[in-house]
């Protein structure tokens, strides 16, 4: 199961980065992460923080790494937003924890990643 969990962990990880983007003479970049096979060159407060949600991830410190993607996606990072919702949604299965959210920051979240139907996901009252 732990095996299985790091699997689909990664995969979302990688799914949640494909979209940050690379762009040209990366080599050379100033404070340019490589996570995995991507490198982020952070832009913004928004993208350093990203980059520490992700290692905080990578680290299996998920309770952080989901408290950091929930801030940022309240911010409308697109990113944090998609992996925020992932986590969310598949807590159980994936952490063995039931993540909460208000309905507003999902519908925040959604909003921002242009889901066009709303998830099922369990949340908090306000």
């Amino acid at each position: 199961m732990r095996t299985q969990t790091s699997l689909i962990a990664a995969a979302l990880l990688v799914a949640g980065l494909a979209g940050c983007g690379q762009p040209p003479g990366i080599g050379g970049a100033s404070g340019a992460t490589q996570v995995d096979d991507v490198v982020v060159v952070p832009r913004t407060d928004d993208d350093i923080r990203f980059v520490e949600a992700v290692r905080l991830y990578r680290d299996g410190r998920y309770s952080a790494a989901y408290g950091q993607f929930m801030q940022l996606a309240d911010r409308g990072h697109l990113q944090s937003s998609r992996i925020a919702l992932r986590m969310l949604r598949h807590g159980r299965a994936m952490y063995n924890t039931e993540w909460s959210a208000a309905p507003s920051q999902v519908a925040t979240w959604e909003n921002t990643v242009g889901a066009t139907v709303p998830m099922h996901v369990v949340v908090l009252g306000e």
